[in-house]
């Protein structure tokens, strides 16, 4: 199986991917609340940063240790990753990953994307868009 010769066993799915500002988790019992949910980003000028985006996958059908990464894409090249591994006994369970990313450079205008892979395994995306505010006229 092609999927297995990538080093993985099974091949999660991904339930949601939800980019917003902030992620407040209840410590007691783990739910989340999401804040700011968006699908753009407007910028004065560029280069620019963003100060922080959240990104919040949901993931399902894992079974044992799997490694498991979530990228940031511009039109023109990979502008964060971030790597780790999760582990579940139970591949009904569904496991929801939180990643924030602070001061995420913005290069160009167009559409980005947000991608969640296992191995080297690409399991979904998300687009946003990054648009420069039009310059007031003199």
């Amino acid at each position: 199986m092609a999927d297995a010769a990538r080093g993985l066993d099974s091949i999660p799915e991904v339930l949601a991917i939800i980019i917003c500002n902030e992620v407040i988790e209840d410590k007691h019992t783990n739910n989340k609340t999401l804040v700011g949910l968006f699908n753009g980003i407007t910028v004065r000028s560029l280069p620019a940063f963003h100060s922080r985006i959240c990104v919040v996958a949901s993931l399902t059908g894992i079974i044992g240790e799997m490694p498991i990464g979530i990228r940031i894409m511009s039109p023109s090249d990979v502008v964060a990753d971030v790597k780790g591994k999760t582990n579940s006994e139970d591949g009904e369970v569904v496991l929801d990953l939180v990643v924030e990313f602070r001061d995420l450079p913005l290069k160009e205008e167009g559409t980005h994307r947000v991608e969640v892979y296992a191995g080297n395994v690409a399991l979904a995306g998300r687009n946003f868009t990054v648009v420069k505010m039009p310059q007031p006229m003199s």
